[in-house]
């Protein structure tokens, strides 16, 4: 693989991207292969101006690009933390725990609060001063403006349920919608906020940012929502996406609930650019609630039914939250083109079998 793409493909590919997300057309598609690099890349092929590993993310898409499909490469700032994928949680002042001794009860190891008062101990950083924000910014100027100019820089997504799921533990999550709602709904706020100082610095920082997939606006994939009842899901989850909507001029969701009044919802608001769905919704539901006003996100990560059974950790169960790992990709696929637009992530282990799924969607 190699960097080497003609500069006017690279053009041609984000200007379509662009159109798509922003046009959102019924029967439009695209169609981007994912697939890890199966060995090191050329160091020459890797500017000098980036740290090797954000270069090298470059490569599967230029290399997918190549071969015809329409993978968008992107510029991906690394910053050093320990917080891993539990950013939100930690800039609030949640400790984090790596070495998996110390977990909640859901997705990440963070310790939660010890009650839930602690949650009114909880502050949003000034991100302009905060270390992790400095370093960010610093990470994206790291970036030269002409490459900037080529690929978009990738803005990091959010979880702000997940977090605030994170940040009291399973159970004082859930017990806290009947106990204490008002403690829950400040958590969410805090959640919420911090998401968009987040979603801020790198809109500020970036010269061509762009969410996951290419979207514009904020992606959010919060997993935790699959499990609440509809009208917890409306009364405390539906007031924080609309206010992300709004901060960030646009949102993509990973709507992860299985109770079909929830699309209809998450689609109506202003905003909404697109979503993936959970397996359960029915197709019908799908194409009256995306035709024409979102974008379908299918996602065909290679089936495993393990990953729809809990995880056993320590003597504990975790993480039953893969909502749409579709096995049928193809049949979904055959039943929403042309009916919505569609963007078809083909995530595989192996490069070759990446493409040529890739391929038999566009046709080729």
């Amino acid at each position: 693989m190699s960097l080497s793409v003609d500069p006017s493909l690279i053009a041609a590919n984000l200007a379509a991207s662009d159109a798509f997300w922003r046009l959102r057309e019924p029967g439009a598609c695209r169609v981007a292969a994912q697939y890890p690099l199966s060995a090191a890349p050329d160091d020459a092929d890797v500017p000098l101006v980036t740290d090797v590993a954000v270069a090298r993310s470059l490569l599967p898409a230029l290399d997918a690009l190549r071969a015809g499909c329409h993978s968008l490469p992107m510029l991906c700032p690394y910053v050093s933390t320990e917080a891993g994928t539990h950013l939100l949680a930690w800039l609030l002042g949640g400790t984090v725990a790596c070495d998996g001794d110390a977990r909640s009860s859901f997705t990440t190891w963070v310790e939660p609060l010890p009650s839930v008062e602690d949650v009114y101990r909880l502050r949003v950083p000034n991100l302009s001063t905060h270390p992790y924000g400095q370093a960010l910014r610093a990470a994206i100027a790291a970036f030269p403006a002409e490459w900037q100019a080529h690929y978009p820089v990738l803005l990091t997504g959010a979880s702000p349920v997940d977090a605030a799921a994170d940040l009291l533990g399973t159970t004082e999550f859930f017990t806290a919608f009947h106990t204490d709602p008002d403690a829950l709904r400040h958590l969410l706020d805090c959640c919420t906020e911090m998401a968009i100082a987040l979603d801020a610095v790198q809109r500020e920082a970036s010269l061509n940012g762009r969410g996951p997939h290419g979207a514009p606006g904020l992606y959010v994939n919060d997993l935790v929502t699959q499990y609440l009842s509809y009208a917890h899901w409306r009364d405390f989850v539906l007031p924080c996406y609309r206010r992300l909507a709004r901060a960030a001029g646009g949102i993509v969701l990973g709507a992860n609930a299985p109770d079909p009044r929830v699309l209809p919802e998450v689609a109506a608001m202003d905003g909404f650019l697109g979503c993936t769905v959970h397996r359960d919704v029915p197709l019908d539901t799908v194409v009256a609630c995306l035709r024409g006003r979102g974008v379908y996100i299918l996602n065909s990560h290679p089936y495993d039914p393990r990953f729809d059974a809990p995880t056993l950790h320590d003597g504990a169960y975790y993480n039953p939250i893969v909502a749409y790992p579709y096995a049928n990709y193809r049949e979904v696929y055959a039943r929403l083109a042309g009916e919505v637009a569609l963007l078809v992530a083909i995530d595989r282990p192996d490069r070759d079998e990446a493409l040529a799924d890739a391929r038999e969607l566009l046709g080729r």
